[in-house]
Parts: structure tokens; C-alpha cells; sequence
């Protein structure tokens, strides 16, 4: 007469089997390679690159400690910030426990870099941590991949508020000098056919390249003329200027700044 097993037993005897089973399956069929993933439609989503091609933080400033009760809070990128993915109102927070101190940031494109401030001023003596928002994305589509860890800060009514301006207030008289002395010589040759670059002719002039407007009042990072300017600005058409096959050199960063805190500031006259 046959002794039945104990269903506990029994039980763990079918998973052993059910375990073998399966890693005999897996090595009969090779490595399993996960389904690519794809979009709404069905369509492959294409990945970007290794993780060193995706938009990572370089740098934030100023370093954890003590923190000013009314501070600027700079971001650095490694990249250019695709301008949709931008928000000023939702790129980042301090929080302290259940205490978040939100606030607006602006988008320095010339370097790379985002300045956050809160909207009202922080409580002293509280520790808050900085984070931002998982959502903003490359120029050329690469998601951020964020920081393993994030600064902390003290509130401290001995540091003393930092400046909340990111972008020089420029007006035309300003920039004007930078096109006539780095560009004219050959956007002003009448044989050349290309844009002036005065005032007039920059008022809602689109690119010849694509739809996008050459300067957008107020957003810089949507008009054409400030991703053509910066060298390394790799999501563009054509050329970036002025051309360096034609002996001309990139503007400095001073010169950048202005022209697009003109921009930013309604490229007004």
C-alpha cells in the first residue's frame, strides 16, 4: 500500500519540477530578448543612446549648506533643453517634509542652464531638498536621466538673497554692434541675398530653413537665430553662423547673453 505525501511536500516537489521544466525550456530556446517597446499605434519607439548621450545635470549651484531665504537656484545641463518640455512654473521644488516651496525658473540657453527661484521666501532654520522635474527632454529628444541624489539646504536668514536675474535687460542699440561687426560683411553684400539682420528686417521673419520665426519675442529657445549662433547646438538645418568655413569665429559667450536676453526680453527696440 502506497504512503501519500504530505501536501506541504507535495507542493514544494511541483515547484522544483516546474522550475527544471523551465530552465530546460530557456536553455533549449536561447536568451529571451524583451519585446521592443512601441507606441500607441504599434510603432517601434526609437531609444536614444547610452546613458552618456542622455540630458544629465552638470552642475547646481550654489553647493548644499546653508541657503539663502529668498535664493536663485542655477541648473546646468550637459545639453540643450527641447523648449515644449520646458515649464517655468513645474521644473522644480524644495520641500521639507510636508512643507514644498515652489516657485518659476528661467531658461538660460547659452548655458545650458535653468535658474530656479521660489515665490515666497523659505522658513528659516528648515531643511529642504531640491529637486526638478523628470519631464524636461533634449533638443535632439533624449530623456533626462535625473541624479542619484539631490542637495539639501538650510535655511538661513545670514545668506544674503541672491540676484533673481538670469539674462542681461538688453534693447537693440545693445546687439545691434554684434551683427554689424560680426555679420554685416556679408549678410548686408546685396548679391549674397540673405537677411540684413537690422531690426526691421528681423521682425517676424521666418527662416529659410524651417518654420520656425528667426527671433521670437520672449522665447528664446524657439527662435531660429539663437540655434544658429551656438556651435553646438545640434538639432538645426544647415549652418551654424557666423560660418567658420568663412573665417568666422563663434561669438563669445558675453555677446550670446546679450542677444538673447534681447530676445527674452521682447527683442524690443
Amino acid at each position: 500500500m502506497s504512503r501519500l505525501l504530505p501536501t506541504a511536500r507535495l507542493a514544494s516537489l511541483m515547484k522544483a519540477v516546474v522550475s527544471m521544466a523551465a530552465v530546460f525550456a530557456l536553455s533549449s530556446c536561447g536568451e529571451i530578448e524583451p519585446e521592443p517597446p512601441v507606441d500607441e499605434d504599434g510603432e517601434p519607439i526609437e531609444l536614444p543612446e547610452p546613458y552618456d548621450r542622455w540630458l544629465e545635470i552638470v552642475e547646481i549651484s550654489p553647493a548644499p549648506g546653508e541657503l539663502a531665504l529668498e535664493p536663485s537656484i542655477a541648473v546646468r545641463f550637459n545639453d540643450y533643453i527641447e523648449d515644449d518640455s520646458f515649464r517655468s512654473y513645474a521644473f522644480g521644488a524644495l520641500s521639507s517634509g510636508g512643507v514644498v516651496a515652489r516657485g518659476d525658473a528661467d531658461y538660460v540657453m547659452t548655458d545650458k542652464t535653468v535658474v530656479w527661484r521660489p515665490w515666497r521666501p523659505l522658513e528659516p532654520g528648515l531643511r529642504y531638498t531640491f529637486q526638478t522635474t523628470g519631464a524636461v527632454e533634449s533638443a535632439t529628444g533624449s530623456p533626462f536621466l535625473q541624479p542619484a541624489e539631490w542637495p539639501a539646504y538650510v535655511a538661513s536668514r545670514d545668506q544674503e538673497p541672491t540676484s533673481s536675474t538670469a539674462l542681461p535687460d538688453a534693447r537693440w542699440d545693445d546687439v545691434a554692434p554684434i551683427f554689424e561687426g560680426k555679420c554685416a560683411e556679408c549678410h548686408r553684400n546685396p548679391q549674397a541675398g540673405l537677411n540684413p539682420l537690422t531690426y526691421e528686417s528681423l521682425q517676424n521673419a521666418e527662416s529659410q530653413q524651417t518654420d520656425l520665426y528667426l527671433v521670437r519675442p520672449a522665447d528664446p529657445a524657439d527662435s531660429y537665430l539663437m540655434r544658429k549662433l551656438l556651435w553646438d547646438y545640434a538639432d538645426i538645418e544647415f549652418v551654424h553662423q557666423p560660418p567658420a568655413w568663412a573665417g568666422g569665429e563663434q561669438l563669445s559667450r558675453e555677446e550670446l547673453l546679450l542677444i538673447e536676453g534681447w530676445i527674452a526680453g521682447g527683442a524690443r527696440r
